[in-house]
């Protein structure tokens, strides 16, 4: 392929690929001649980004993103914007480019990935002629998806994972995107275990006392 897609023409195939069964199908086709490489060159470089591979044995990072979006695919429907949730799968990890260093152990490690992508995600999405709020969405989802899966890991009390609902603009599709995290990591098999547990946070969440959410999930039944 030759050119450059105009705005409207990449934002519309992405959108479509993002939409379809099997997204990852367009973005792998993408090499530096593809008309929309040129509107995705955070995402493009998270090629040959390395991850540890006693947490990411699937390879680079964006073979994990990759892998990721396929998962979502598979639950976007319950989500509010399916679209929206597939940008925030899509851009989760744009900040392992920047934050991907050697620690002292000699490991790779992504310490502050959540933030550093989140300019990322507007430099990307943005120029694309994407919403506002659906931009926003997917920085929410971004700063708050590795503080899910800290409270996970630690099986942190319904306290912990309540502060953090309270920031999301979606407790339950950021829980579905943590999932979704989760199952991104080929030779893994902790996805069904942190749904488990996320399930019961949000109960908890929806559950107490003059919780606003809990009052519009009221409202909404």
């Amino acid at each position: 392929m030759s050119g450059r897609w105009t705005k409207d023409e990449a934002r519309r195939e992405i959108s479509a690929a993002l939409l379809g069964e099997h997204p990852r199908a367009f973005f792998d086709a993408i090499d530096e001649s593809h008309p929309c490489a040129p509107w995705l060159p955070q995402l493009l470089a998270l090629r040959g980004v390395p991850q540890n591979p006693k947490y990411h044995p699937e390879g680079d990072a964006f073979e994990h993103t990759m892998l990721v979006i396929e998962e979502a695919a598979k639950v976007k429907d319950r989500a509010s914007d399916p679209l929206a949730f597939m940008l925030a799968a899509l851009t989760h990890d744009l900040g392992k480019k920047v934050s991907t260093c050697l620690n002292d152990k000699g490991n790779w490690t992504a310490i502050g990935h959540e933030n550093t992508g989140v300019p990322l995600i507007s430099r990307m999405l943005r120029p694309l002629g994407y919403a506002h709020e659906m931009v926003e969405y997917c920085i929410n989802m971004c700063r708050l998806h590795m503080r899910v899966h800290t409270c996970f890991y630690g099986k942190a009390k319904a306290k912990s994972t309540n502060k953090i609902f309270v920031l999301s603009v979606c407790p339950q599709e950021l829980a579905l995107l943590a999932v979704c995290d989760a199952r991104g990591k080929a030779g893994t098999n902790t996805g069904d275990e942190e749904e488990a547990y996320l399930r019961d946070r949000l109960e908890a969440f929806y559950d107490r006392p003059a919780s606003p959410q809990n009052e519009k999930k009221r409202e909404e039944a």
